[in-house]
Order: structure tokens, then sequence, then C-alpha cells
């Protein structure tokens, strides 16, 4: 019997239990505090702090299925998908991971064990084949001496172009970090498939790897120097749609038993068995864009949001492809959901928001796609009328592109179609123009005579004849020996003074400079002991090894200092004048704002948020001195001239005097007794202080009163709106009260049926309407006609008891009567249904009527 891909993740988690694992449940697809990736991209990700030694673990054996997407940064599949058999945006990572446990022997073991063994995947021995690094030759040894493989069987492979430990099979993380050789494990898939042996660059449909073993045995230092590491670790990675199709005997993971139903479906809805590669797409992108969904991610222009927006739209592109014109791709939501394998997820209990994110996003981009193609077809029919060259400028394609988001690739494919030429040179100046802009508009770059944007800081370097050096660059947390322009990365460096980001403060901006290159900072962050500068090049190339002057941005820094000194101000200003016992539980700050989040036991009154801004400004206009104080723990304590002392490692102000102007903007309730205070200050807190002013002269002006007096006028106003609503309310039951005298009086007998059929004179339907409800209560079976004028137009009111409506039609006698008061009649669909008797009834109602 063949087994599912369900089957085949149990039994791999079975075996390793057998083997005194810990089964853990998969990670979320967003990274836990890791902002070096995108995406979970593989089964180590959530172990990644165990093995740089930052934490220990609970358990030294522990075995997972891990969700990964790999449609970002270095391992990014998303243009692969659909092209090859095996690659997609979403899969599992089927993984068995040592900590200072068991080692290569056991590893190997296991790995030769679970798959060949007959109660287990029972793979046949000769189908497979490994490969080692070159140099690690105990690793040779124990598949050739102790799994008994013959020298076939065994392949190294050593370093590419000959650089030291930059090899397939020779795992690493950066400088400083762990790493270890590795051996993989490939299936020959026979003689059908073309193919050469493992270790070659060309396309490989033969051997397929299916698992990874990497031995992390070393640390990388900066000099290439491996050094052993006291405690070895066991990472391994199988991919389970890659192993499933094996087991499965099918010819690609597409064949596998997770896509049938949904692949079934997309034919269905699009009546083409022809296009594979655009089926496989939307079969795979649909996985990535639920499992995504579900972990808190939504379409947007920005990080991951952008990723998802971006497989969405191919997905729903390769739909159009197939020859789906309308919205589809949230469909296929039910089919996903109902697949067994992936009931361990709970997609089934967000479907519907699910299904719901994807067709809001679907519905925006087809109306994009219609927008588009109308300007498109307008541009290319302009063309054929002019008898041009039969080329689309460069200028058209970057507006279709830039504001409706129209893809290029769809442009081009359009043109190709009607032998239309496109001139991508131009459109690429366009784009590259479009960088270049928002580059300059950068205010890091905006040039300035003498006062220059940052506060140079190098010179204590100068001082102490201290260098700045790159040590390490990063590129999609990959080390890395240069970056080029236009390329973003993560610098380290031997030295820094820029500021790293904690739970409390934003790191500081600036740039890293020399003649020839501009690093351009986004942020400061710190891992373990490294300070990480995020950014992007955007002159010249930078090299590791390389000599920079690093320039912190000033005014972001001293705003954000600004903040810091100030929330230290209004966290002892709470304790002094509303509760003594209140409890700071966490706070951050940056260059625009600060946020204080408190326990307390009742809201603070707006009176009180006066006093509170009050009195911290008070401190501030006395200028009092800031000092900062190391304690023998190496703890920074802040003591504002003994009126507040805190433990805090961020930047402060030296004098509250350079504080400036604090405002409390917001104060509202959190949760579980939590409160919130947003606070501004200096050119923030003004911006508002403006604002309002503004306003209140604004104000003046259109209630013709003194500004002092706008809250008396105000008060007035409210009053006088307050009496003329009752004396309204008193006015219309009196009218209410006449209305349905005059009304129940004029009741006559029609064919047993109680009709009122009158001219009324009356300004309000609403009350009409609430009148005539009451008379249909008071009498029973009715069937009432009132024509009235409101606001200078002629209207008719029909009201018709329920147990009359199989008699008569309502809809039918409206247009008869607005027809014969010269207005314009609507024709019911429903009006060949009404019944002779009724249409008797109708004609001499209005013979009543005199119509």
């Amino acid at each position: 019997m063949i087994k599912s891909t369900y089957d085949i993740r149990k039994i791999f988690l079975d075996f390793f239990k057998s083997k005194k694992h810990k089964i853990l449940k998969s990670s979320k697809l967003i990274p836990k505090n890791d902002k070096t990736l995108l995406f979970t991209n593989s089964g180590m990700n959530q172990f990644k702090n165990i093995f740089l030694g930052l934490e220990n673990s609970n358990y030294s054996r522990i075995a997972t299925s891990q969700r990964c997407i790999r449609a970002g940064g270095k391992h990014n599949d998303l243009k692969n998908v659909g092209y090859t058999t095996y690659h997609h945006t979403f899969f599992e990572m089927l993984g068995n991971f040592s900590f200072n446990d068991y080692f290569k022997l056991d590893a190997i073991n296991y790995a030769w064990e679970l798959l060949t063994s007959e109660k287990w995947f029972n793979l046949p021995k000769k189908k497979l084949l490994v490969t080692v690094y070159a140099s690690d030759n105990e690793t040779f040894n124990i598949w050739k001496n102790n799994i008994k493989l013959n020298k076939n069987q065994i392949i190294r492979i050593g370093d590419n172009k000959n650089i030291p430990f930059e090899s397939d099979n020779f795992w690493k993380m950066g400088i400083n970090y762990p790493c270890g050789p590795c051996t993989e494990i490939f299936y020959d898939r026979g003689n059908n498939y073309k193919g050469n042996l493992p270790g070659n660059i060309k396309k490989n449909e033969r051997y397929v790897e299916i698992w990874n073993i990497v031995f992390i045995q070393f640390v990388y230092e900066y000099n290439k120097i491996m050094k052993p590491l006291s405690k070895i670790s066991i990472d391994t990675g199988m991919g389970l749609e890659r192993i499933s199709s094996i087991i499965q005997k099918v010819n690609s993971n597409y064949e596998i038993d997770l896509f049938k139903k949904i692949i079934k479906e997309i034919k269905k809805i699009s009546n083409n068995n022809n296009n594979k590669i655009s089926t496989y797409i939307i079969a795979d992108h649909i996985r990535s864009t639920a499992f995504l969904i579900l972990d808190g991610i939504t379409p947007s222009n920005e990080g991951r949001g952008y990723v998802l927006r971006k497989i969405i739209r191919r997905a729903i592109l390769h739909g159009n492809k197939l020859g789906i014109k309308n919205i589809f791709f949230y469909k296929l939501i039910d089919n996903l959901t109902n697949i067994t394998e992936y009931k361990i997820y709970n997609l089934k209990k967000n479907r519907d928001k699910i299904k719901k994110i994807i067709k809001i996003e679907e519905k925006k981009f087809l109306r994009t796609l219609k927008t588009g193609l109308n300007l498109l077809n307008l541009n290319i029919s302009k063309l054929s009328k002019n008898n041009c060259n039969n080329k689309l400028s460069g200028k058209v394609i970057f507006y279709l592109y830039d504001t409706y988001g129209f893809p290029f690739d769809l442009i081009k494919e359009i043109c190709n179609k009607k032998k239309i030429k496109i001139d991508e040179i131009n459109f690429n100046i366009l784009m590259n123009k479009q960088r270049l802009k928002s580059l300059n508009s950068n205010k890091f770059f905006k040039k300035k005579k003498k006062n220059y944007n940052y506060i140079n800081i190098l010179n204590k370097y100068k001082k102490t004849k201290q260098k700045i050096k790159i040590i390490a660059i990063l590129k999609n947390s990959y080390l890395v020996n240069e970056i080029f322009y236009n390329e973003e990365a993560i610098i380290i460096l031997n030295n820094t003074p820029f500021y790293s980001e904690t739970k409390e403060q934003i790191g500081d901006q600036g740039i890293l400079i020399n003649s020839n290159v501009i690093f351009l900072i986004y942020n400061t962050k710190k891992q373990g002991k490294t300070i990480l500068h995020i950014g992007k090049i955007i002159k010249g190339n930078l090299k590791i090894n390389q000599f920079i002057k690093p320039i912190i941005n000033k005014k972001y820094h001293i705003n954000t200092s600004k903040n810091h000194s100030a929330c230290h101000l209004l966290n002892k200003t709470l304790n002094i004048l509303i509760n003594k016992n209140i409890k700071k539980k966490k706070s951050f700050v940056n260059r625009k704002y600060l946020k204080l989040d408190f326990l307390n036991n009742l809201k603070i009154k707006t009176k009180e948020i006066n006093y509170i801004e009050k009195f911290v400004n008070k401190k501030i206009m006395l200028n009092l001195l800031i000092k900062i104080k190391k304690t023998k723990k190496n703890e920074n304590v802040i003591n504002i001239s003994n009126f507040s002392k805190e433990i805090c490692t961020g930047t402060h102000v030296k004098y509250t005097g350079e504080i400036g102007i604090f405002l409390i903007k917001s104060h509202y309730y959190i949760s579980n007794g939590i409160f919130r205070i947003i606070a501004v200050t200096g050119k923030y807190a003004l911006k508002i202080i403006q604002f309002k002013n503004n306003l209140i002269k604004e104000m003046s002006k259109l209630l013709n009163t003194d500004i002092n007096n706008i809250n008396n006028t105000l008060i007035n106003i409210y009053n006088n709106k307050k009496k003329n609503k009752i004396k309204k309310k008193i006015y219309n039951n009196y009218i209410l009260k006449n209305t349905y005298y005059f009304i129940f009086k004029k009741i006559n007998l029609f064919y047993g049926i109680k009709l009122i059929i009158i001219n009324i004179n009356i300004i309000n339907s609403k009350l009409l309407n609430n009148c005539i409800n009451n008379i249909k209560k008071k009498i029973g079976t009715s069937f009432i006609i009132l024509i009235f004028k409101e606001k200078e137009k002629k209207k008719i009111l029909i009201h018709i008891t329920s147990d009359l409506t199989k008699f008569i039609k309502i809809n039918l006698i409206t247009i008869k009567i607005i027809k014969n008061l010269g207005g314009k009649g609507k024709k019911n669909k429903n009006s060949s249904e009404i019944k002779t008797n009724s249409i008797i009834i109708i004609q001499k109602i209005l013979k009543y009527i005199n119509l």
C-alpha cells in the first residue's frame, strides 16, 4: 500500500521518538526574535540561539516537521517553482537535531535505518548515494566501513573556486558562528531521467537530494581559521514533499497526494489541461498564501506582506494564462483545508478569514489588471494607427508599471503576441532614475553648504588612534566578501559608535563613508554581543577589511535622546502626582514620540493630565543636569538631579532644558489594569500646539466670537439645539396625533377590504409611515394609498397588509399610479404572474381613485 504524506511525516517522527528524541511542534513562519530572517526557511531556525550558544536546550535530542517559506532573500525559490519538479515556496522540512549528544556515527546510522529498513521507508539501498566534504575522512569512512557503501556511491565534494570552506558540503552561518561539514543523501531515479552525478552544476533530474546532515563542530573565525567547538551538534533536513514523491513512486512533487485535489480543481476552473507550469505555480502558491495568512501575514507593500502580495498576484497572472478571467484563487482554499495531511495545522478553523483576505486582494489586483490592460491596448492601437516602428515606448511601460503595478512580464507577453516590440532599455533607465530619486529624497543626502546633518563622533577614535574596520558583511544571512551598489546588507565593525536597538529605544541611523563608498544605515541592532548595522550601499563597493568613517544622524539621535529623558521625567511625575504605587510595565522611545505603559487602578482624568504636563515642563525649564553613572554590575544609572533615578541602557540629553516642550498626545487603557501614555517633545510637540492654536482661531472666525469666549458660545449652541429638538418632538407628536385621526375617518369598505385613499398635506414621510403603522395595527386587513407633497415633490405612500399580497401585487399598483400621475414607471419582472382577479381589483381601485 502506498504511504500518504501524512503517514510519511508520522513515520519520520515516530522513528525519532523511538530513538529518544523529543518531538516538538513546527514554529511559525515568522521567525521568533530573529529580525535577520524574513521567513522561517529551515528546520534549524527555531534552534538558532541554541546553536549559537546564546540559549540552552531543554532537550539534547529533538525532531520536528517544520513549515518553511522560501520566497525571499538568498533562499528564494519563487522563480524556480513550476519550472522544476521539486521546488516550492512553501514546504515542510523534516529534521532531527542533537545538542552535545550523538554525532556523526549515530546521525548517519539513524538516517540509513529510517530510509532503508523494511519497518520504516524501505528504499532500495542500491538507489542511494551520498556526498561528503572532500577533507572529511571520518564521514567518508563511516559510509564506507559502517554502512558498507561501495566507493562509487560516495562522492567527495571540494571547495568552490578553491576558496576555503566555500562548498556545497560545508555549512556556515558567518564569522564567529558555528559551522561544519555536511553529508547529503541522494536518490537515483534511474536512466529514464537526465542528469550527472551530484556535484555537477548542471540541472539534474535523475539524482534527487533527499537528506542533508550537518555536523556542527567548528567556529568560523574572521581569518578563516576553524576552531573546534566544546559542544558539538547535529542539524538535519529532509523535504517532506520530496521524500513523499520518492516513496509514492511519482515523477514530480506535484503528483503526490498533497497536490492532487488542488490541481484537479484548478483544471476544472480553467478547463485547461495543457499548461503544467501555470497549474503547478497556482497549486504551490495557494499553499504558501494560506499558511502565511494563517500565521498573521496580510498583503501589503512592504516586508513580509509584500512577498505575500507578490505570491498572490503571481498566481492570478498564471490563472490569466490558463484563461481564467474572473476571481478564482480564493476558491482553492476549500480544497486545501479539506486535505487530511493539513488537519494538524487548524487551517479549517481559519478558512473563512483566509478566503476573505485572498478575495479582497484578488479583486483589487483584477481591477488593476483591467485598467492596465485598457491603457496598454489603447497605446498599442495608437501604434497601429500611426504606423510607427511598432515599438512600445519605455515611458508607457514605466507608467503602467509604476502607476498601476502592471507586471513588466505581462506587458512583454502581450506585446509579443501582437508582434509589438518593447523599449526595455528606456524602461530600465526610468526605473533606475526612480531609484536614484528615492535615494536623493532621503534626508541623509540633502546637500547643505556647511551644516551637515551628522555629528562626527570619530574624533574620540582619532585621539586614541583607533580605526573602524569592517570585519564581516552579511547578505541574506550569509557571509560575503563584498557588496555592490544598491545591495542591502548587514555590516559588522570591529568597534562602533552607533547605539543598537533595545526593547526600550530604537537604534541609531547614519552612514559609513570613505572617499569611494557610502553605506546608508537604516537601523542598528544587537544579536548576542554582535552589533549589526543594517542598511544599503548607495555608492561604490564595500569590501571586508576596509576602513571606514562612521557618521551618526545627529537630529535623529538627539530627538530620540530627548524623548528618553522625558520618559524618565514622566514616570517619576506619575508616582508623585497620581499614585506612588504606579508601576512601569514597559516603555519605548524613537525620534518622534515616547510610549509609557504603566499599571494603575483608574484612568487618569483630563485635569490630572494637565497637571502632569505642567509638572514635567517645569522640570524641563529648570534645566536639570542628567548624570550617567556605572554600577559595579556594569549597569547605567540615570540620575536627573536626584529627582529621578533609574537603571537604563538608553541615550539621554545632558540637561532637561534640551528637551524643549513636553506634551501628552493620548492616554488610554490597554488591558489587565495597564494604561498607556503617548507623548511628544521638542518640535513634534510644537507642531501639535501650533495646529491646535490655528484650529481655535478658525473656530473663532466661524463662530464669530472672541477666542476666550469659544467655550461659552459652543455651550449656547448646544443648549439651543437641545431646546429646538424638544420643540420639534412636541410639534411632531401633535402633527402625528391629528394626522392619525384625519386618516382614520377616511376608511371605506371595498370588496370587504378596508381602503383608505386620500390626498394629505404633511411635510415628513417618516411621520406618515409611523402614523400608518399605528392605523394598520388598529384596523387589521387594509389597503392604504396616500398622495402627498414633500420638498415640492409629489409622492405616493402605499401600504398593504401581508394577508392581501396573495391577491394584490403592490409593485404593479405603484407603477400604474405613478404613470397616471405623469411620472415614470418601471416594469416589474413579476408582473406577468399577476392573477386575473388581481388585475380586476387593481382596475377598480384605479377607477375608484379616478386616475
